[in-house]
């Protein structure tokens, strides 16, 4: 059975998406570099056009294809199996809140 990694509401947050759409390209850096990935490659993936949410979504998606790394839960794998068993097949986001709660897990993911 399939299984999803259902991120907390306040990480649809505009401020939420930004420092993760920072950190996720500093985490796509790194790992393209350690891997020897051509430069323009990089590039492409952290030039893409569109909104804050579809760049950061093309990055995730990109970090968990070619690294087997999930981005959320800060953890590499093997194999995409690994992957899927460790942290479901993709990581979703639900509707932003309307009132602010900040949970565990997102204190968590700040560190």
């Amino acid at each position: 059975p399939l299984s999803a990694f259902v991120l907390p509401p306040e990480m649809s947050l505009p401020e939420r998406l930004q420092r993760d759409l920072e950190l996720s390209a500093e985490v796509l850096r790194r790992l393209d570099a350690l891997l020897e990935v051509c430069h323009e490659a990089t590039e492409y993936i952290l030039q893409y056009p569109g909104s804050t949410e579809l760049k950061l979504d093309l990055q995730v998606l990109y970090l968990r294809r070619v690294h087997h790394f999930c981005f959320y839960a800060a953890s590499w794998c093997q194999d995409e199996w690994a992957l899927r068993d460790r942290c479901g097949a993709v990581a979703l986001r639900g509707k932003r809140p309307s009132i602010l709660e900040r949970s565990d897990w997102t204190t968590e993911h700040e560190k």
